[in-house]
Protein backbone atom coordinates (compact mmCIF):
# COMPACT_ATOMS: atom_id res chain seq x y z
CA UNK A 1 0.00 0.00 0.00
CA UNK A 2 1.70 3.40 -0.93
CA UNK A 3 2.39 5.43 1.74
CA UNK A 4 0.81 9.69 1.18
CA UNK A 5 1.38 10.50 4.27
CA UNK A 6 2.32 14.05 4.30
CA UNK A 7 5.86 14.70 5.49
CA UNK A 8 6.96 15.32 9.45
CA UNK A 9 6.99 19.12 10.50
CA UNK A 10 4.90 20.13 6.88
CA UNK A 11 2.35 22.46 6.90
CA UNK A 12 -1.09 20.27 6.25
CA UNK A 13 -5.22 21.27 5.45
CA UNK A 14 -7.78 19.08 5.64
CA UNK A 15 -9.02 17.33 3.01
CA UNK A 16 -11.81 18.43 0.68
CA UNK A 17 -13.99 14.84 1.93
CA UNK A 18 -13.08 15.67 5.70
CA UNK A 19 -14.17 19.00 5.60
CA UNK A 20 -17.64 17.87 4.08
CA UNK A 21 -17.91 15.27 6.61
CA UNK A 22 -16.90 17.74 9.23
CA UNK A 23 -19.83 20.10 7.46
CA UNK A 24 -22.19 17.58 7.52
CA UNK A 25 -21.97 16.56 11.05
CA UNK A 26 -21.42 20.40 12.33
CA UNK A 27 -18.53 19.65 14.67
CA UNK A 28 -15.10 20.72 14.19
CA UNK A 29 -12.32 20.28 16.40
CA UNK A 30 -9.84 22.78 14.75
CA UNK A 31 -12.21 26.21 14.98
CA UNK A 32 -12.30 26.65 11.74
CA UNK A 33 -12.85 24.28 8.32
CA UNK A 34 -9.55 26.26 6.55
CA UNK A 35 -6.99 25.16 9.45
CA UNK A 36 -3.70 25.31 8.59
CA UNK A 37 -1.82 22.63 11.04
CA UNK A 38 1.85 21.48 11.59
CA UNK A 39 2.12 17.63 10.93
CA UNK A 40 4.64 16.46 13.72
CA UNK A 41 4.33 12.62 12.43
CA UNK A 42 2.75 9.63 12.62
CA UNK A 43 1.89 8.28 15.88
CA UNK A 44 4.63 5.14 16.13
CA UNK A 45 2.24 2.60 18.19
CA UNK A 46 -0.68 4.05 15.90
CA UNK A 47 -0.27 3.55 12.49
CA UNK A 48 -2.30 5.89 10.14
CA UNK A 49 -2.91 8.11 12.87
CA UNK A 50 -0.71 11.54 13.63
CA UNK A 51 -0.48 14.56 15.76
CA UNK A 52 -0.48 17.95 14.84
CA UNK A 53 -0.04 21.43 16.14
CA UNK A 54 -2.75 24.65 15.51
CA UNK A 55 0.09 27.37 15.39
CA UNK A 56 -2.56 30.06 16.00
CA UNK A 57 -3.65 28.73 18.97
CA UNK A 58 -0.99 26.05 20.46
CA UNK A 59 -3.26 23.33 20.67
CA UNK A 60 -1.98 19.43 20.11
CA UNK A 61 -4.13 17.08 18.16
CA UNK A 62 -3.34 13.67 18.76
CA UNK A 63 -5.41 10.25 16.99
CA UNK A 64 -6.22 11.77 13.63
CA UNK A 65 -6.43 9.73 10.83
CA UNK A 66 -3.84 10.92 8.61
CA UNK A 67 -5.40 10.52 5.56
CA UNK A 68 -7.90 13.37 6.76
CA UNK A 69 -5.13 15.72 5.89
CA UNK A 70 -2.82 16.84 2.86
CA UNK A 71 0.43 18.89 2.82
CA UNK A 72 -0.92 22.50 1.75
CA UNK A 73 0.65 23.68 -1.52
CA UNK A 74 3.20 26.34 -1.91
CA UNK A 75 0.59 29.20 -2.25
CA UNK A 76 -1.48 28.33 0.19
CA UNK A 77 0.63 28.63 3.04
Amino acid sequence: MENNSPRNMSMVTLTDEYKRQLQESNYNPFGTINAQLIFLGEIVNMPGHCVLIDPRTNKIYSCYHTYNFRECKKEEV
